[in-house]
């Protein structure tokens, strides 16, 4: 089935055109909203989807290169400096 847009369009006007001559308490304007629903569900649903827009990748014009630290396998123990001591801080409150 191939039905165009503007032929969905034309019949849903319609539908919106008669909804406005009811009253919001008439029976009818339910039956014309459940006719625009099934108009847009069949339009939907008919297989015609819209050209699916291209995903683009970026890639860098240069190689991207790692610094050393980053890419190296960490060491088992951290090293000390020699000038800690395991006592913490030091002697002063005000040794960091």
């Amino acid at each position: 089935m191939n039905i165009s847009v503007q032929q969905f369009a034309s019949k849903i006007e319609q539908h919106l055109e008669e909804m406005k001559r009811h009253s919001e308490s008439s029976p009818k304007v339910r039956q014309h909203a459940a006719a625009i629903q099934a108009l847009c569900d069949l339009m939907l649903d008919s297989g015609e989807q819209p050209a699916q827009p291209e995903v683009k990748t970026w890639v860098p014009s240069h190689p991207v290169q790692v610094p050393p630290q980053f890419g190296a396998q960490p060491s088992a123990a951290p090293k000390k400096r020699q000038d800690e001591d395991d006592e913490g801080n030091g002697d002063s409150i005000f040794d960091f």
